[in-house]
């Protein structure tokens, strides 16, 4: 079982910090890829969701091709600084 990719029975879905271990980081990043690369493409083919200028974690406006990671929350990111900074800070 991995808790970064299970859904939490406790308060606020909060994760259960003291169940994870460092094998669980990459596939629950890797599945965050796949999530935001399905949710890009809604956004690139919904007009009407093109409003978003800067990324919220550079504040630099993206480019053309920028792919962008959309959290729960909806916040979005570009995705390969936001995969950086995840892998650097995930011990």
């Amino acid at each position: 079982m991995n808790p970064l990719l299970e859904k939490s029975n406790l308060q606020h879905e909060a994760i259960p910090f003291d169940k994870i271990r460092p094998e669980h980081f990459l596939p629950a990043l890797e599945e965050a890829i796949k999530h935001a690369k399905s949710e890009y493409e809604e956004i690139k083919n919904d007009s009407s969701l093109h409003h978003l200028d800067l990324c919220s974690f550079t504040q630099e406006p993206y480019e053309d091709d920028t792919q962008v990671m959309i959290l729960p929350c909806k916040h979005y990111f570009s995705l390969e600084p936001i995969k950086t900074w995840l892998i650097e800070h995930s011990n």
